[in-house]
């Protein structure tokens, strides 16, 4: 795959007058290495932007490396604000920020 090679993804959750629709692209940015435990990981290095209406609205970003030999996700990077209609007109805003990254490619037990 090209860096820059995108590709749409629809989902709908929940039923009736409260589902919410969600859709947008993702864009395969290309392959990078990451230093993980030590060791160099080439991964593929993934963006989802999706925007999301109905009875939650708001948009949300989601950035994934898959390492390359394995496929597993090594890290992740991600954002998302999502309102929603409240009792007496009132809109709940809910925000979520976070990143993670792997310590060690060696499984614990």
């Amino acid at each position: 795959m090209a860096p820059g090679t995108t590709w749409s993804q629809s989902c709908t959750s929940g039923q009736g007058s409260g589902a919410s629709h969600q859709t947008g692209r993702a864009t395969y940015l290309g392959q990078v290495q990451l230093q993980v435990g030590g060791r160099s990981v080439t991964c593929a290095h993934v963006r989802w932007t999706r925007t999301t209406s109905g009875g939650q609205t708001g948009p949300s970003s989601d950035e994934y490396w898959f390492d390359l030999g394995t496929y597993l996700p090594v890290q992740r990077v991600w954002s998302l604000t999502q309102h929603t209609a409240g009792p007496g007109g009132v809109t709940v805003t809910y925000e979520e920020h976070g990143r993670w990254q792997l310590t060690s490619l060696q499984p614990r037990s």
